[in-house]
């Protein structure tokens, strides 16, 4: 019987290291012509771990290639109702693949951020100009190096 109790625990303990230290959030988008804010919610209860945040979009289209960019406007609610919001540009790449194959474009967006406040953080990403292909957007919240990495 302690056996199993102590191999119990042993698979418990390892499983831990099975986890994904990531916590993303997607949400779909029209592929045929995304015009709205795509928003997801993230459910911060640590304050003190720093954390890179990836934009990441599941993008099925035939554009894609050197200078082709795709313009979002990002803006983050804290749980305090205080915003930021920023253009940014993603490049995007070529791609020949059919969609069940292509991966998701995962585009680093900030270093190093600390999530200072408990609670619900909404974030908004909006193409500034009609988008195809697009499948859905959404946000990566990676375990964060530091700003010397």
């Amino acid at each position: 019987m302690r056996w199993r109790g102590f191999m119990a625990a042993v698979c418990v303990s390892l499983s831990g290291g099975c986890l994904s230290p990531h916590d993303a959030a997607m949400v779909d988008v029209d592929p045929r012509a995304w015009t709205e804010g795509a928003c997801v919610t993230f459910e911060n209860s640590d304050t003190l771990s720093s954390r890179d945040l990836y934009l990441v979009l599941r993008y099925a289209g035939q554009r894609g290639g050197a200078g082709d960019t795709l313009r979002l406007e990002v803006e983050i609610q804290a749980p305090d109702s205080s915003r930021y919001a920023e253009q940014v540009a993603v490049p995007l790449p070529a791609s020949g693949r059919a969609a069940a194959l292509r991966p998701q474009l995962r585009q680093l967006y900030r270093r190093a951020v600390v999530l200072g406040r408990r609670g619900c953080y909404r974030i908004t990403l909006t193409p500034a100009s009609p988008v195809r292909g697009v499948e859905a957007a959404g946000i990566d919240f990676g375990p964060g190096g530091t700003l010397s990495e």
